[in-house]
């Protein structure tokens, strides 16, 4: 079965210029010394903001609306937030392909085996897809999620941020934050220039593990009266490697064949779900990057 005719007009609507003069205003009003939690839709954004702003505040976030009073609003909703940062600097959300206004970010990238698993759960969950998973993965493939444009595109385009030095990027694998998240979420925080502390670090990790998320963002979507198909989780496990046994050879090879060379570029082996206790992020982006027109830049 397809996509329901709303979704359809949505994402038709993000591949047209309309769509271009719209995130121009949206990215209005930024500062040099905002910090943006970049990331494709379901790759763990979400999970980042809520570790973040229990550090920051000590207590679980409750509200995890992006646009309205957001604390760390999504971009297009930041002039009136407050700043959580020093020198004035605001932590902006975005799902965006990178832009030169980026200047500071954090850049979270998740294998698009398991972004595709959880994009299809969500889109079940909210009645914006009826249908196989195999149907799903060709829609995923060649259609923008939330963003005007697909997985691998929206990789490239930060992984050649980075080696063109453009901005200054902390970039993680999803995975990696999963498999070490005390590691990673203190390198996050001194990236802030915030000083973590072993009981701050501890009480983020308590608030935001996987079963606490879950009862959480199911009360926050209670509140909105949002329509959604309750047997679903509204939070999946955050297992790493998710698409084996749930993904078919079909979906695989549709994957593999559009996506694989970034994959590899990336570290995410194409058969097996990489050991990502030893994995390392910084290494993988010094890898020459081929963006969309064929160009390729080496990082420093």
């Amino acid at each position: 079965m397809k996509p329901r005719i709303s979704e359809i007009v949505r994402r038709s609507l993000r591949s047209t210029p309309l769509r271009g003069a719209v995130m121009a205003y949206r990215h209005l009003g930024l500062r040099s010394t905002d910090v943006f939690l970049a990331s494709y839709p379901r790759s763990g954004n979400t999970w980042l903001k809520s570790l973040i702003c229990s550090s920051l505040f000590g207590t679980a976030m409750t509200d995890f609306s992006d646009t309205i009073n957001p604390v760390i609003p999504i971009v297009g909703f930041h002039r009136n937030v407050q700043p959580l940062l020093k020198r004035n600097g605001r932590l902006i959300k975005t799902h965006e392909s990178f832009r030169s206004e980026y200047q500071r970010a954090i850049w979270i990238v998740r294998d698009p085996r398991d972004v595709l698993v959880s994009e299809y759960r969500l889109a079940l969950r909210t009645k914006r897809f009826q249908g196989t998973l195999d149907n799903y993965s060709n829609y995923f493939v060649k259609q923008p999620i939330l963003t005007g444009t697909n997985w691998q595109h929206h990789a490239i385009s930060w992984f050649s941020a980075n080696s063109r030095e453009r901005s200054h990027l902390l970039c993680l694998r999803f995975e990696e934050l999963r498999t070490n998240t005390r590691q990673n979420l203190e390198r996050i925080l001194l990236f802030l220039d915030i000083t973590p502390n072993d009981e701050m670090l501890d009480r983020a990790i308590e608030q935001n593990n996987i079963r606490s998320m879950a009862i959480r963002h199911s009360e926050y979507e209670k509140s909105r009266g949002d329509a959604i198909d309750a047997r679903i989780p509204a939070v999946n496990s955050g297992d790493t490697g998710r698409w084996l046994g749930v993904l078919s050879p079909t979906a695989l090879e549709c994957l593999n064949r559009t996506f694989g060379e970034t994959m590899c570029l990336l570290g995410y082996d194409a058969t097996e779900p990489p050991n990502y206790t030893t994995a390392n992020t910084q290494g993988a982006i010094r890898q020459p990057v081929t963006d969309p027109s064929g160009s390729t830049h080496t990082p420093e």
